[in-house]
C-alpha cells in the first residue's frame, strides 16, 4: 500500500486534474453560459421525447413523425451556414440570446396551441423548422463567444465540460425529465417546460458582463490581431495574400488559428 502519496498522472495529482477539468466554471460569465446551455439542452431533450408524443396524440403515423422530425433537420442543415456568417458579424451574445428567444417563442406557441387542442401536424413541423434554425444560429455563436470569457490554456476544460454536458442533459436527463412530464401531464405541457429552458438560457446569457471588443492574440511578429470567429474560425483555409500581403510567406495577416493548412 502506497502511504504518504498521492497518486500521479502526467506529473499531476489526481486532485489537481480534477480542478483544471472544472476550472473554467471559476469565471462568472462562463459559469453563466455553462449554466444556460445546460438547461437549454435538457429543454432540448424534453421537446424531441414531447415531439413524438405529440404527433401520437394528434393521430400521426410514422410518416407523420418523420416528416416532423426531418423538419427540425431541414431547419439546423439550411440555416447552419448563415448562423456562422451571424456568429462572425455580430455581437455573439445577442445571436444566443435571439436564438433562444426565437425558440422559447415557438414552443410557447405549440404549447398553447396543444393545450387548447387547436394544434396540427402541420402547424408541429413548422415549429421543428424553426427550432432547428435556431438551433444553427446558435452553435456557432457559442464556439465563437467562448473564446472571449476564458483564458487559452482553459479552452481544452471547457471543450470537455460541454462534451460530458451534452450526452448527459440532452440525450439522458432531458428525455428522462421529458417522459416523466409526459406521463404525468401532457406532451403540450413538456413543450411548455422546454420553451421555460429557452428563456432561461437567454436571460443567463444576458446577465453576462461581456467586453465589446473582439479578443486578440499576437502574432510571430508581435503584432495584435483579432481572434477568428464564426465563419473565419472554422475555415479550412485562410486565403493567401501573395506580395500584397507584406508577410514572410505570403500568409494573410489574420492567419492566426493552428487549422490554417496554407502557412
Amino acid at each position: 500500500m502506497v502511504t504518504g502519496k498521492r497518486r500521479r498522472w502526467g506529473g499531476e495529482t489526481v486532485s489537481e486534474v480534477r480542478w483544471k477539468a472544472v476550472r473554467p466554471l471559476r469565471h462568472r460569465d462562463y459559469r453563466l453560459l455553462w449554466t444556460g446551455l445546460a438547461v437549454a439542452l435538457l429543454g432540448s431533450g424534453l421537446w424531441l421525447v414531447a415531439l413524438a408524443w405529440q404527433v401520437i396524440e394528434l393521430g400521426g403515423g410514422p410518416v407523420q413523425l418523420s416528416v416532423v422530425t426531418t423538419a427540425y433537420s431541414v431547419g439546423l442543415v439550411v440555416c447552419v451556414l448563415f448562423g456562422g456568417v451571424a456568429a462572425d458579424r455580430l455581437p455573439q451574445r445577442s445571436v444566443i440570446v435571439a436564438a433562444d428567444t426565437v425558440r422559447g417563442v415557438v414552443l410557447l406557441v405549440v404549447a398553447g396551441l396543444a393545450l387548447s387542442g387547436l394544434l396540427e401536424i402541420w402547424q408541429l413541423a413548422v415549429g421543428a423548422v424553426l427550432i432547428g434554425a435556431g438551433e444553427a444560429f446558435l452553435i456557432p455563436a457559442y464556439t465563437a463567444l467562448v473564446p472571449r470569457l476564458l483564458p487559452p490554456d482553459e479552452l481544452l476544460a471547457a471543450n470537455g465540460l460541454e462534451g460530458t454536458l451534452r450526452p448527459l442533459a440532452q440525450q439522458a436527463t432531458g428525455p428522462a425529465l421529458g417522459g416523466l412530464a409526459i406521463a404525468a401531464l401532457s406532451p403540450g405541457v413538456a413543450i411548455l417546460v422546454a420553451a421555460l429552458t429557452y428563456f432561461f438560457s437567454a436571460a443567463c446569457v444576458l446577465a453576462m458582463n461581456v467586453r465589446s471588443e473582439p479578443a486578440v492574440v499576437q502574432d510571430t511578429e508581435g503584432a495584435e490581431t483579432d481572434v477568428p470567429t464564426g465563419a473565419r474560425r472554422w475555415s479550412p483555409t485562410c486565403g493567401r495574400g501573395g506580395a500584397t500581403s507584406g508577410r514572410p510567406g505570403g500568409c494573410s495577416p489574420r492567419c492566426s488559428s493552428a487549422r490554417c493548412s496554407c502557412c
